[in-house]
């Protein structure tokens, strides 16, 4: 915990408590997971689909109060553990990262063969590129605005080789 008092001046206690109540933790704890076969057959059930030729992502809205992630990253698309877990670790720190500024929705996160021959950035860049068109979905059914729109119309810079 910091110490805010040297920093602030003379604050008081409830008045540290309170700035550092307020500092926003960007950890994938597990109430950010999607856990259980029935929260995953939830989304299934009645999703949004959004994707690309790399990834293909359910998303439903959620009563928890905040987003949470599940991963359902197949054989059929990566037959590698390596390349399987390669693409799960690249989703769950794009989440982390984004988790506040996501809707309040339950998401599963599927992955296309084609994902498997661009490069770490890449893949990064189309997982972002997700959350902002979930994030513009959602927030034109709630009637709000999310502010600047980015432009995804660039051509996909990145390749990986083949490693065959």
């Amino acid at each position: 915990m910091v110490d805010f008092t040297k920093e602030k001046g003379n604050l008081s206690e409830t008045e540290v408590a309170t700035v550092t109540t307020n500092i926003v933790s960007n950890r994938f704890d597990r109430k950010s997971r999607l856990l259980t076969a029935e929260q995953y057959t939830f989304v299934f059930e009645n999703a949004s689909r959004f994707g690309n030729a790399y990834f293909t992502v359910l998303a439903r809205k959620n009563n928890v109060g905040y987003a949470r992630l599940g991963l359902a990253i197949s054989k059929k698309c990566a037959k590698s553990a390596v390349d399987r877990n390669r693409i799960k670790r690249q989703f769950r720190e794009s989440f982390r990262l984004n988790q506040h500024s996501l809707p309040t929705v339950d998401i599963i996160a599927m992955c296309k063969p084609a994902a498997l021959k661009i490069d770490k950035k890449a893949i990064r860049y189309q997982i972002d590129k997700q959350w902002f068109f979930m994030k513009k979905k959602f927030s034109k059914d709630l009637g709000t605005s999310i502010g600047q729109k980015a432009d995804h119309s660039a051509p996909l810079p990145f390749t990986r080789s083949n490693q065959n």
